[in-house]
C-alpha cells in the first residue's frame, strides 16, 4: 500500500471544507512522530493504540502533553496481531512463536488488553 497515497485521501477528507495549507505529511519513526505532535499546539499525528502505550510506559519518551484519541471503537479498530497470508500454513515452529507471543502479550500488557479485549 502507498501509505502516503493513502494518508492523501484521508487529509482530503478531513480537510474537505478547509484550505491545505497548513497540513504536513511525511513518515517518520514512531519516536519522532510523538516528539512532533508533543512540540506543537496545532500538529496532531495518526498513532496506534498499542504503540501509544508501549510509549507511555518509557521512561525515555514523553507522553504526558499527549493525548491519544482512537478514531473508532477499541472492538473495530485498536487490536494488536499479525498478518500474513491466508493461504500460509505456518510451520510447528512458528505457531509456537505465536503461542508464546500471546502469553507474553496477555501477561505483560494485561492493563492494555483489559483496555481492548480480544474477542
Amino acid at each position: 500500500m502507498d501509505s502516503h497515497r493513502e494518508m492523501l485521501r484521508l487529509v482530503d477528507v478531513v480537510m474537505e471544507d478547509y484550505p491545505l495549507n497548513n497540513i504536513r505529511l511525511g513518515v517518520a519513526e514512531p519516536r519522532t512522530t510523538l516528539e512532533y505532535a508533543n512540540k506543537s499546539n496545532q500538529a496532531a499525528s495518526t498513532f496506534d493504540s498499542f504503540g501509544f502505550m508501549l510509549a507511555e510506559k518509557s521512561p525515555s519518551i514523553a507522553t504526558d502533553g499527549l493525548n491519544f484519541t482512537p478514531f473508532s471503537t477499541p472492538r473495530s479498530l485498536c487490536h494488536v496481531g499479525l498478518v500474513y497470508a491466508k493461504g500460509a500454513k505456518p510451520n510447528v515452529r512458528a505457531r509456537h512463536a505465536v503461542d508464546v507471543l500471546k502469553r507474553y502479550l496477555a501477561e505483560t500488557y494485561a492493563d492494555y488488553f483489559e483496555r481492548y479485549p480480544v474477542e
